[in-house]
């Protein structure tokens, strides 16, 4: 409930920001980058059984593309992410007591989020400076597929993001994006040999990469 109040105060202030907004006509952009991802370690629920220790999670990378509409100082944008990171161990109790030793609890499972946000931002750019400053907000979907070999399960949540960072400009349309990003979302769950197992999930990324104006 927290994240859900706190995603909807944040892009409320984005809107309000946006509607008093007095800069020139938005203008189109393009951006790619690549992701450096560090998931928390995950509260585990299996069943009525609940693990604080639960699983733990390798550093993983991704990619983020998006497209957007620039005002000057607010920035929309629609945005697709893709981020994997590997399971590095698992609470001992969790394979003795909760499931069984063949379910894929294992470190050969992956964890795969493919995220679909809307995203705003605020630029804070000085005339003639070459690096802008901006904090950022999103929300949308994540859709979290766990697999291991023939298995595979997943599910889709409610997620947001928030986070800040510096455009530096290389060229008068060009700019190079560097920021970081505290991603956040519902607890997907999945079943694993009949067992309903949710984990709470969320990360930090690091983000660098290319923003190309298309005007």
């Amino acid at each position: 409930m927290k994240q859900h109040v706190f995603a909807g105060v944040l892009m409320a202030s984005f809107a309000v920001a946006g509607s008093v907004q007095t800069a020139e006509a938005a203008k189109p952009y393009a951006s790619a980058s690549g992701v450096v991802s560090i998931v928390n370690d995950a509260e585990v629920s299996i069943d009525d059984a609940f693990y604080p220790e639960g699983v733990e999670f390798d550093t993983g990378g991704g990619a983020l593309l998006a497209l957007g509409l620039d005002s000057g100082t607010i920035r929309f944008e629609g945005e697709v992410g893709y981020r994997v990171n590997g399971i590095g161990s698992v609470d001992e109790a969790i394979i003795t007591e909760a499931l069984p030793g063949e379910a894929p609890v294992n470190s050969a499972v992956t964890l795969e989020t493919l995220t679909f946000m809307g995203n705003a931002y605020i630029d804070f750019g000085l005339p003639s400076a070459p690096v802008t400053p901006y904090i950022m907000g999103g929300i949308g979907l994540a859709s979290v597929n766990f697999d291991h070999d023939d298995w595979s399960e997943d599910d889709s949540v409610f997620a947001w993001q928030a986070g800040a960072g510096v455009g530096i400009t290389i060229l008068p349309n060009l700019m190079l994006d560097l920021g970081y990003r505290y991603v956040a979302m519902g607890d997907p769950e999945v079943t694993v040999d009949g067992y309903k197992v949710k984990y709470e999930l969320d990360s930090h990324t690091a983000v660098a990469g290319l923003r190309v104006g298309m005007f």
